[in-house]
């Protein structure tokens, strides 16, 4: 056998693994996606309950939210309230579209 006969099948060899390579890569690549998809689901989901639970816990936040929906008038302490707590659901909506 020649040298250019070792040459070859070596390279055939080489660019084989090449391609195997690549393809394990696309696979783990695309698994990788599915659980970073899977994760932001779960952490919006998370985000969205946590919300729902302080809303369910504090009748005064429920009054104060309540109140601004009806136009009612809200004194600054409420206003404060109100606006951390909507401020609060922006960001999960944020985060939602963003992900």
């Amino acid at each position: 056998m020649s040298w250019d006969a070792i040459s070859a099948i070596s390279d055939t060899i080489a660019a084989t693994a090449v391609v195997v390579s690549l393809i394990y890569l696309i696979l783990e690549v695309r698994q990788n996606s599915k659980a970073v998809r899977s994760s932001t689901r779960s952490d919006i989901s998370r985000g969205q309950m946590e919300i729902n639970f302080v809303f369910a816990q504090n009748p005064e936040l429920r009054r104060v939210s309540y109140g601004l929906l009806r136009g009612d008038e809200l004194s600054d302490d409420e206003r404060s309230s109100a606006s951390h707590c909507l401020t609060a659901m922006f960001r999960t909506f944020e985060n939602q579209y963003y992900a």
